[in-house]
């Protein structure tokens, strides 16, 4: 099994107020999409 290491140019890391979310480019689209709706509901 492969480490994940979040600190390369294969992370995109999200900050919005004291929310960190660190996405890899193998993430699962349906699953990144479901994150920001539930991260929008929460901050709005």
């Amino acid at each position: 099994m492969q480490e994940t290491y979040f600190n390369n140019s294969h992370t995109i890391e999200i900050a919005v107020k004291d929310i960190t979310i660190r996405i890899r480019n193998d993430a699962e689209p349906a699953l990144l999409t479901r994150t920001f709706q539930m991260l929008l509901e929460f901050l709005c």
